[in-house]
């Protein structure tokens, strides 16, 4: 991976979903530990940034592994 950060606004356009459901599984994220949500004011503005966790990553890589064994066994 190599973003650590991404505003929700980056992620809106990135995934394409709806803002509410953006927001509630982000938010589903974060209970697990999966990611960090850090909201702030830029500029008057607010801002929330998500940041994945050391737990984040390790349950990303092993999803990946797991994937590619699938495409291994084909």
């Amino acid at each position: 991976m190599t973003v650590e950060t991404c505003t929700f606004k980056a992620l809106l356009n990135v995934t394409a979903s709806s803002k509410g459901n953006l927001s509630v599984q982000l938010k589903k994220l974060n209970e697990a530990g999966l990611i960090n949500i850090e909201k702030y004011f830029q500029k008057s503005y607010p801002t929330t940034d998500y940041s994945i966790t050391k737990k984040g990553k390790d349950s990303f890589e092993e999803f990946y592994k797991q994937l590619i064994s699938l495409q291994i066994k084909k």
